[in-house]
């Protein structure tokens, strides 16, 4: 990533966010990692300003609090935040939030690999996509451009 922003990890689910921020933290990312655990803390910190603005939003769609898709909607109506990309994680392929999440603005929809080198590989491939991807200023919105 072009910055040293945190990644965001939006995770209700222990074990699986234990899981991401392990292969984060392998991935020797300079950047933090800010776990939330549902989506009232994330638009909280987020809001609140309670730390940086951050480069990347990976979120479980089925995170407690605000359903996945009400935050996804919320996030991308926020003329402030709708510029960070968003991608949603799911244990599973429902045709119907794959489409939900690209309608609203995901940047992407990555199923959970059960097998750890699997989830490990799926995971980098998305960093190293992030990576190569040019990301917006940290407070750049759509009127900026104009």
């Amino acid at each position: 990533m072009y910055d040293e922003r945190p990644i965001m990890l939006l995770d209700s689910n222990a074990l699986e966010a234990g899981k991401l921020k392990q292969v984060l933290s392998e991935a020797s990312m300079s950047c933090p990692v800010v776990h939330c655990i549902d989506s009232y803390d994330a638009m909280e910190y987020l809001v609140e300003e309670l730390g940086e603005r951050p480069c990347l939003i990976l979120m479980n769609i089925y995170a407690s609090g605000m359903p996945g898709l009400d935050f996804l909607k919320w996030i991308k109506s926020n003329e402030a935040l709708q510029t960070i990309p968003i991608i949603a994680l799911a244990d599973g392929q429902k045709e119907h939030y794959v489409n939900a999440c690209f309608s609203l603005g995901a940047a992407g929809y990555i199923i959970r690999a059960e097998e750890y080198d699997t989830f490990k590989k799926n995971v980098d491939i998305i960093l190293n996509y992030w990576e190569l991807s040019r990301l917006p200023s940290s407070h750049m919105s759509y009127q900026d451009t104009c």
